[in-house]
């Protein structure tokens, strides 16, 4: 009987002739022969590796020191904090910089990238749906240098009078300089096309999603003064962009028009260099990037739409570049608790959140020094598309002089929020320690009956709030303006600069500048939220350029008269009021389409697990819609599915009864699998509930896991400190063990108080066993599991 041998590792003659292993290694290197090299220059050597990237500090604190003890004071205190900010910045310009070398290395080869380090992953990695496009970035890196050009001119004719127009009058002067985009063009890391089966797809269009990425060798120059003060380099952008074809014509081209978006605003960041990174100038570089992405999203951010038209007699490609959303989404800001506190001095934070719809975005009030913020404000945004449309909440703690940090986020797809009706419960943040956030969602889809306009103030009535609610959607599209006079009565052909204003109170729109024009045309489309189609009404104000804005003429249109119009839809003439006496009769065109928001029929669904001996379920559950009594177990089942994705962790997706009783201990959710190409059993810990109080107060939570209670192979997670719900996102502990060791294999998991005392003993949560050879590890899934008070085997639920 033959018997395979493990291979050998290769071998090297020792000074006496025999073989000794041959140490492994990754690559392939003659090492230096060491030695003849004396200890005290190993020892230098071994202290600069050590101490790279502080010896600014430790220079400049011996520095310090040393004047100090000569009695410069303030030179001691001006050394100390020079050299601080110094080695504190070229910290913090280091670590950037790996991240954005990294970026560009993914971009010039990702393959190479990929293998080399398992981060910044494309998404065609991880979902089998999306693939990659190498023969589109070929392309894309053929076009990019016309694509220059373009964006050459974008950011000359876009971005430089818009930054231009709010800087200080010292630096009106502001222009671009020299521009290169460099060589490295965009990356597209994944595509996916829609088939007609999917539901969000038409018959008549073709729906193209991309993860697009922009990590080039660009170099901008600013000039104030005509002096090159400031430069922009190593800029990224990062977002997914997607094309729509649409529609279909039998005779050539086929497709009418390709519409582009990004579905949310898309990922800016950059470094300044020259003067402006020296000085960091205050404000400016915020002001730069807000404007570079106010730009992006007035022309490609959701709800806007880049059209491309393809064949000009038959594509509306107003309809296409302003579509009628499908409906509004009402976001309630309630409160947050148990947030990390980020103040040194007080143990609190200053916290405020941003709530973001594609290109909508809003920003609640401070709360001064608190762990545990009420803020009770309402937001609302229509939402063009609602597949692929999320509600992005971020939490920041406030700090003036500072960047704000993050407290948190949480990522909520409106298409959940429309198909539940009305959401309401407590959601954990990701990518913190610890902190939840009590929000409320209402979808609110569009009627055309002005019947509807009571409900949409009973729906206004479920919230308890000062803030004003809307009843109706209105979207008007300005045309163009006809026979508007000269802003020289002395000079007839010196005709103006228009733009249109729109107002609804206290919102506000404003086209673009149509330059020297009499009879301009904009076809642009703003969407306004109306408190009180009854008594609001419509602003139009045409304005001049060339005179500072100054008003041409003023045109009033009241929204009751909407209401009275067929499917609420108006186009009209407008007569301008005109500023200055003349002759001339102006006009303004304009459409309008208005829409009473009604709220969509609810279900009652849960993302929290149910236990049977409850009557009251409403005692467990923390998140849950409003409820419908005739909801097929079906549709309840898909629903429950549904508002679990957007919870983390994940929630229940059936609702199998737990095996084990419920009790006052609290709950674990883990994912046990079995890694059979290492023969690992990697457990991950995703979070706790309920957890008890430990003197009054909300533990300091930890996980510990050992396999087959053997103290060797004992494992812990971070302490998660006075948290009652704490969340480890996804903290993995692995043990060795084979397949065939896996039958009658136990998890000792226990959840433990760490009392943060030197001679205080860690006392205990809750415990419980789980059996490896009743789990099904082939096909893991987040399980919650009751905590007890002794060891017991339980089954997991979910």
């Amino acid at each position: 009987m033959s018997v395979n041998k493990a291979p050998q590792a290769p071998t090297k003659p020792s000074q006496n002739g025999s073989a000794k292993p041959a140490k492994e290694s990754s690559v392939d290197a003659v090492q230096p022969n060491t030695e003849d090299v004396p200890m005290y220059v190993t020892t230098f050597k071994k202290f600069m590796t050590a101490t790279n990237g502080y010896r600014t500090l430790i220079f400049g604190a011996l520095s310090a020191y040393f004047v100090g003890y000569f009695n410069f004071r303030y030179g001691f205190a001006a050394l100390i904090g020079a050299f601080v900010v110094l080695a504190v910045k070229r910290r913090n310009e280091e670590q950037k910089n790996v991240v954005i070398k990294s970026r560009q290395m993914i971009a010039e080869n990702e393959k190479e990238e990929i293998l080399r380090r398992l981060t910044d992953l494309p998404s065609w990695v991880f979902f089998p749906d999306k693939e990659k496009a190498d023969w589109l970035n070929t392309i894309l890196a053929k076009l990019w240098p016309f694509i220059n050009r373009y964006l050459e001119d974008f950011l000359r004719s876009g971005v430089e009078p818009q930054v231009k127009e709010q800087l200080p009058n010292m630096l009106k002067s502001f222009k671009f300089g020299a521009i290169t985009l460099g060589k490295i063009a965009p990356k597209i890391f994944s595509i996916q096309v829609y088939d007609k089966e999917n539901s969000s797809t038409a018959k008549d269009e073709i729906i193209i999603d991309m993860e697009l990425c922009y990590a080039g060798d660009c170099n901008f120059q600013i000039m104030v003064h005509s002096v090159p003060t400031a430069g922009i380099q190593d800029l990224q952008l990062r977002g997914n962009l997607r094309i729509v074809l649409k529609p279909f014509f039998p005779s050539p081209p086929i497709v009418g028009a390709i519409s582009m978006y990004f579905r949310q605003s898309p990922i800016i960041s950059y470094n300044l260099t020259n003067v402006a990174n020296f000085l960091e100038f205050p404000g400016f570089n915020s002001l730069l990037r807000n404007e570079i992405r106010r730009q992006i999203d007035s022309r490609m951010t959701l709800p806007r739409v880049l059209v491309i038209p393809l064949t000009s007699d038959k594509v509306d490609v107003t309809s296409l570049r302003y579509p009628m959303p499908q409906g509004v989404v009402r976001i309630g800001l309630k409160a947050a608790r148990n947030l990390v506190d980020k103040d040194a001095f007080s143990g609190k934070s200053d916290p405020y959140a941003q709530v973001a719809v594609g290109a909508s975005s809003f920003q609640s009030k401070v709360i001064d020094n608190s762990l545990d913020p009420k803020w009770d404000e309402f937001f609302e945004a229509a939402v063009t598309y609602v597949q692929g449309q999320t509600v992005e909440v971020q939490v920041f703690d406030s700090d003036p002089g500072s960047k704000d940090e993050s407290l948190g986020n949480l990522s909520i797809k409106v298409a959940t929020v429309a198909k539940a009706g009305f959401v309401d419960g407590w959601f954990p943040l990701t990518d913190t320690k610890r902190g939840d956030i009590n929000i409320q969602a209402q979808w609110l889809k569009f009627s055309t009956d002005p019947r509807d306009l009571p409900r949409a103030t009973q729906s206004k009535a479920r919230f308890a709030t000062s803030s004003p609610l809307s009843s109706c959607y209105l979207k008007v599209i300005v045309e163009r303006a006809s026979n508007l006079p000269a802003n020289n009565s002395r000079d007839l052909s010196a005709a103006p600069s228009p733009r249109v204003k729109v107002s609804i109170g206290n919102s506000h729109a404003t086209s673009q500048v149509v330059a020297d024009n009499c009879e301009p045309t904009w076809d642009e489309g703003f969407d306004f939220l109306v408190h009180d189609p009854g008594n609001d009404y419509i602003m139009f104000d045409v304005e001049d350029k060339e005179k500072s804005y100054k008003k041409i003429g003023t045109a009033v249109l009241e929204i009751k008269s909407i209401l009275e119009m067929a499917e609420m839809a108006l186009q009209s003439k407008l007569t301008l009021d005109l500023a200055k006496r003349t002759s001339l009769t102006a006009s303004l065109h304009v459409k309008c389409q208005l829409r009473v928001l009604v709220e969509s029929e609810p279900v009652k669904i849960s993302t929290q697990p149910q236990d049977s001996s409850d009557d009251d379920s409403s005692t467990e559950t923390e998140t849950h819609v409003s409820p419908k009594s005739n909801v097929s177990s079906e549709s309840a089942a898909e629903l429950r599915q549904r508002a679990g994705s957007f919870v983390r962790p994940s929630s229940p997706r059936s609702s199998p009864k737990p095996t084990s009783p419920r009790n006052n201990l609290g709950r674990l959710q883990l994912v046990v699998r079995f890694v059979s190409t290492r023969n690992r059993i990697s457990v991950e810990v995703i979070c706790a509930r309920d957890l008890s109080d430990k003197n009054g107060e909300p533990p300091n939570a930890y996980v510990k896991v050992s396999l087959n209670n053997d103290k060797n192979s004992k494992q812990k997670t971070d302490v998660m400190k006075k948290s009652r719900s704490p969340y480890w996102s996804k903290e993995t502990l692995e043990f060795v063990c084979t397949e065939s060791e896996l039958a009658g294999s136990v998890l000792e998991v226990s959840v433990k108080h760490d009392p943060e005392g030197m001679f205080n003993r860690d006392s205990e949560l809750g415990c419980f066993q789980v059996c490896l050879d009743d789990s099904d590890l082939k096909n893991p899934a987040p399980l919650w599991y009751n905590l007890h008070s002794q060891p017991t085997p339980v089954i997991g639920f979910e």
